[in-house]
């Protein structure tokens, strides 16, 4: 329990307070369904090394269309990613939308892959208001937190943050410094600001205003 603590919260402390870039979502149409391409996604620099570590990554992200502050339509796509380590190579899972299972060699062709993910067949295209003005909102979040784990972790950081945390034989006890809490205070906001999903690094994209019979028009 505790190692797996541990991991966990040394994934956080790599990627929490990354910048977040900019990034283009844009509205697409395939047949009778809307669908949305983001291009521009710029993830943090120690992604490459969490994939090749052999745990489990998971990206979530969540797409909504929305008009007039009313969510009309929402969808959850997760792609997730782990290395194996005996054949060396990715294999990559994507549910939500359209199914696909695809594996890649280098961890560069990966994150290739989730800078521009195939977001297609979301939502039909007769469920949409037609002649109102949408936008389409998309959120990504690496390796999203449910709330119990959450708990679990920030109890951990307590235990393990406190003058003789550590204590090794015939020394006396040694305390850890105060930083671990300062970057867990930074995720743990979320949690106290009663976010459904915590996520360690997360980006919000919303696509320019359209109607969707315009986007009928241009198919």
């Amino acid at each position: 329990m505790k190692l797996r603590c541990a991991l966990a919260f040394a994934m956080l402390i790599d990627l929490v307070a990354m910048p977040l870039c900019a990034a283009e979502l844009t509205p697409r149409v395939d047949g009778a369904q809307l669908g949305i391409s983001i291009s521009g996604v710029s993830y943090p620099e120690t992604l490459a090394r969490d994939l090749r570590s052999g745990l489990e990554n998971r990206i979530l992200i969540q797409v909504a269309v929305v008009t007039q502050s009313r969510v009309v339509a929402h969808a959850d796509i997760t792609i997730a990613v782990k290395y194996d380590l005996w054949e060396e190579k990715f294999k990559l899972k994507k549910t939500g939308g359209k199914v696909e299972e695809r594996e890649f060699k280098e961890a560069a062709d990966v994150i290739a892959y989730l800078s521009v993910p195939p977001l297609t067949q979301l939502f039909s295209l007769d469920a949409l208001p037609q002649a109102e003005s949408c936008v389409a909102k998309a959120e990504i979040l690496i390796n999203p937190i449910e709330r119990e784990k959450m708990e679990r972790l920030r109890q951990w950081v307590a235990d393990n943050s406190t003058p003789g945390g550590v204590v090794r034989a015939g020394m006396a006890p040694t305390p850890l410094t105060s930083m671990p809490n300062d970057l867990f205070n930074k995720i743990f906001e979320q949690y106290v600001r009663g976010a459904n999903i915590i996520a360690p690094w997360r980006l919000g994209v919303t696509s320019k205003p359209f109607l969707t019979h315009d986007l009928r028009a241009t198919q």
